[in-house]
């Protein structure tokens, strides 16, 4: 199991999700940077080390898409003074323009995506839903969503087992060279 402590991030993104859900004055301003002050040791500690971080959270309950009252970037100001360090804002979660800036982040840059709460999914609600669907295409809209996510997650413990499964395979042929090596070595010493 990967830890933070322990982990090599030289030359990684790391993702992290935080939770920048803050209370805004009626003019976007942070009131409280408590949670924001919270998650800096953690991002830090991945720039620290040689990595780039993408920044991820919500932001209150939109009614609708790209409600501008709850997007990410207002919080930007707030971030990039208490981490002493610029914060590139994505303006998206998701899309081509999000994931190429994310490609192009250097070590010790800094990237936030836009509110999650964006996309009903977020909340496990189905995409592109009528307002006026029925109890029944409700119902299957969100066996699909589950089901989606269930096989996301089956994937991602498919990849962590087959990544364990090399790491070990790995180790154990290490093992075998270096006791090769060290028998070999005690062999010579031996003849002599």
């Amino acid at each position: 199991m990967f830890k933070i402590d322990s982990y090599d991030f030289k030359g990684k993104r790391a993702i992290i999700r935080v939770d920048f859900n803050v209370p805004l004055d009626d003019k976007g301003q942070v009131t409280d940077d408590t949670r924001i002050r919270a998650a800096i040791p953690t991002i830090r500690k991945v720039l620290d080390a040689g990595g780039s971080v993408i920044l991820m959270s919500h932001l209150g309950r939109p009614k609708k898409n790209n409600d501008m009252k709850y997007s990410l970037g207002q919080i930007v100001p707030a971030i990039e003074k208490l981490l002493g360090k610029p914060v590139i804002f994505a303006g998206d979660c998701m899309g081509e323009k999000a994931a190429e800036t994310a490609r192009n982040l250097k070590p010790g840059e800094v990237m936030l995506l836009e509110n999650l709460r964006f996309y009903a999914e977020e909340e496990g609600k189905p995409r592109g839903l009528a307002e006026d669907a029925s109890e029944e295409e409700k119902a299957a809209a969100k066996k699909a969503t589950a089901s989606r996510k269930a096989a996301a997650e089956r994937t991602t413990t498919k990849k962590a087992t087959t990544t364990k499964k090399v790491t070990t395979a790995k180790k154990t042929a290490a093992t075998k060279k270096a006791t090769t090596s060290a028998a070999k070595k005690v062999d010579a010493e031996t003849e002599e």
